[in-house]
């Protein structure tokens, strides 16, 4: 789980701490050369098979009651993901909450979609 929590955070903080770009690799991208389209539709693929093999692992390891189990492991990063790259579109750095702090709540978001352990998830909360 301590895995699958980093890779949310780095996630989510590349959203917050640089949403012009992560506009791009959301959204922007359908309008690149065909070479850059590419580039970044096998980015956003690797990078959603990443979140999927630690989701699937921490399935295997019951830290996760996957919806669906561990082959929906694809659908459960799909959400995550989603729901991470949208802070890129509201996130303004003026309001009192910072970027580590927003980061905290998406990581605990995102291991209750996973189906995190009750116990598991006490200890990363702060």
């Amino acid at each position: 789980m301590p895995r699958t929590s980093a890779w949310v955070r780095a996630y989510v903080m590349g959203h917050l701490v640089n949403p012009e770009l992560a506009q791009v690799v959301r959204r922007e991208y359908l309008h690149l050369s065909p070479d850059r389209y590419l580039q970044i539709v096998r980015r956003r693929r690797a990078l959603r098979s990443e979140l999927s093999e630690l989701l699937r692992t921490g399935a295997g390891a019951k830290a996760f009651d996957l919806i669906g189990g561990a082959d929906a492991a694809t659908r459960v990063a799909v959400m995550v993901l989603d729901m991470c790259s949208r802070t890129s579109e509201w996130y303004d750095p003026r309001r009192n909450v910072s970027p580590a702090r927003l980061a905290d709540h998406y990581v605990t978001a995102a291991l209750r979609l996973a189906g995190a352990q009750p116990a598991a998830e006490a200890r990363r909360i702060r």
